[in-house]
């Protein structure tokens, strides 16, 4: 039943938060092509080739700048499907703090 309400407020929450990052990075014309929110166990959100963005209902329990690091972590690879250098390179100019985020979204990750 937990789980179950963790989804309901994700489902409504994220949403609004993907708009918002959206809504900062429009000269970087990210298009992604859905937003799905499920139980990720090992993941906190992934970009599939077809541009969709999944994101783990388990962010719900985190502050927003961590759920905005990792959707915009996730938009990112729109245009950069991998972790090089140029991906990192658009990153840090859309996400300048981005490096000290990841390191304290670690100690959430199990």
């Amino acid at each position: 039943m937990l789980y179950k309400g963790y989804k309901n407020e994700a489902l409504k929450h994220f949403p609004e938060v993907m708009n918002k990052v959206l809504m900062e990075n429009e000269n970087q014309m990210f298009n992604p092509t859905g937003l799905i929110i499920r139980t990720m166990k090992r993941r906190l959100g992934s970009c599939s080739n077809k541009g969709e963005i999944t994101l783990s209902t388990e962010l719900i329990k985190l502050p927003d700048r961590y759920i905005e690091y990792v959707i915009t972590h996730e938009l990112c690879h729109l245009k950069h499907h991998n972790h090089g250098k140029q991906y990192y390179k658009l990153l840090s100019e859309v996400f300048p703090d981005y490096k000290q985020i990841r390191k304290e979204l670690r100690k959430y990750i199990q």
